[in-house]
């Protein structure tokens, strides 16, 4: 443990995220106050000649890890990136998919019915099926039902290729706040949407509570499990 209470990132941390990610997987990891925001400009340059990445941001609760996530995003949006941010939460009810199930709101809010449609394409139905309150948008489209491994894989890949896409014709940083929350349907969601990344115009940022990466990537290795943990 380095000063400020945060964690060296040779440590177990940073090889457990190896362990999550595809070995192709441009990654970076930032462990509390040692975060340099030059740096992630630098990957945000780079999101930006079409080489994405993801980054995260981890350290012990009020450091300031979603201080560093807000001035990117200032910063992104001064270059015409769109940003869009999905917070995990312990709220009993919260259903699983909840911070993709916000950026998926905001990204429908951002380009419109027409082209999330066209971005979609024949995955609308999967993503209906994780965003509900989405089907007003398109009452001619009738949700899957399914909650098998296959259907599940079925709602990564969907929601995948609506944000890939969308970051094709805008570049995009998303935010995933509080990753230390997240259900096991996003992390292993995340995971999917990770190793698209290098060949991408997407950024992604997470922030985690080092002290609990443990129980983070043991939760993202149970595919079968829908529900909260």
């Amino acid at each position: 443990m380095s000063a400020g209470g945060t964690y060296d990132v040779t440590g177990q941390w940073t090889l457990a995220m190896s362990e999550l990610l595809p070995q192709d997987t441009h990654l970076t990891v930032f462990v509390g106050r040692t975060a340099e925001l030059r740096q992630l400009v630098a990957g945000l340059h780079r999101a930006l000649q079409g080489r994405g990445g993801m980054f995260l941001l981890s350290g012990e609760p009020g450091i300031g890890k979603t201080r560093v996530a807000q001035e990117l995003a200032l910063e992104a949006r001064s270059r015409g990136v769109a940003v869009h941010w999905g917070r995990s939460t312990l709220a009993e009810g919260a259903p699983p998919y909840w911070p993709w199930i916000q950026i998926l709101r905001s990204v429908l809010r951002d380009v419109g019915d027409a082209d999330f449609r066209r971005l979609a394409g024949s995955g609308l139905p999967q993503i209906l099926q994780v965003v509900p309150d989405l089907r007003g948008h398109f009452p001619d489209v009738t949700p899957t039902s399914r909650d098998d491994d296959q259907a599940r894989f079925g709602i990564y890949d969907s929601v995948g290729q609506v944000l890939l896409g969308a970051a094709g014709a805008r570049p995009m940083l998303l935010v995933l706040d509080d990753l230390h929350w997240a259900d096991t349907p996003s992390l292993l969601l995340l995971q999917l949407v990770a190793g698209q990344l290098p060949d991408s115009w997407l950024m992604v940022i997470g922030t985690c509570c080092a002290l609990t990466w443990p129980t983070l990537f043991a939760a993202a290795k149970r595919p079968s499990s829908p529900s909260r943990d």
